[in-house]
């Protein structure tokens, strides 16, 4: 049956993977709910892969076509409901940005000066271009005399070396002339490729 089929050669960590079938990832019918993926992530491939490969995919690095990319994997498909020679399928992706916004992002911190008083410092943990969109917006008040407007915001940068450890509730973005306080750091576990922050702003 695999006769009927041109396939390729990947590298998953710079190993490489016979008779895989490569076809575009076209995202708006290849993205299944249970496959999470870094916000500003594109999908470039949908890699289905040879019953002899076992090997784990979720998370590595594959190079497709002279491209890098990061692997989203797909649990395996049951044996009885794959006669031929694949049985399951994974996303390749790459992270768009669209780093078109400026942001600072800081950290607040409290030391001991020579006296031994406290005191508060703030540490600037990354400053550059960015992709931020309006995650919502809701307005909220027990009087016409006083309305509370809160914004939520996702930012998604290069993730620094400083965010690491970093507290969200020690956190600050200078965006667009405010400030925001950030209230989570999501994919702490893709260090390295991007940071994804949620702020609001409060006004």
């Amino acid at each position: 049956m695999g006769g009927a089929f041109e396939t390729e050669t990947i590298r998953v960590d710079g190993v490489p993977v016979d008779g895989v079938l490569v076809s575009p990832g076209e995202s708006d019918r290849l993205l299944p709910t249970d496959i999470a993926l870094p916000a500003g992530a594109r999908v470039e491939y949908r890699l289905d892969i040879p019953k002899s490969y076992t090997e784990r995919l979720c998370g590595q690095k594959v190079e497709v076509r002279g491209g890098l990319y990061d692997v989203a994997d797909k649990p395996a498909y049951t044996t009885g409901n794959t006669p031929g020679e694949w049985n399951r399928y994974a996303l390749a992706y790459r992270l768009e940005y669209g780093l078109s916004d400026e942001i600072r992002l800081t950290a607040l911190e409290t030391g001991i000066d020579e006296t031994g008083y406290p005191v508060a410092s703030e540490r600037t943990v990354y400053e550059g271009p960015a992709q931020a969109r309006m995650d919502s917006g809701e307005t909220s008040g027990g009087s016409a005399r006083q309305t509370d407007s809160t914004e939520t915001w996702l930012f998604v940068f290069p993730w620094p070396e400083g965010l690491d450890g970093a507290l969200p509730s020690s956190l600050r973005i200078a965006f667009r002339g405010d400030v925001l306080d950030v209230v989570s750091v999501d994919n702490v576990d893709r260090r390295g490729e991007s940071a994804s922050v949620k702020a609001v702003r409060r006004g």
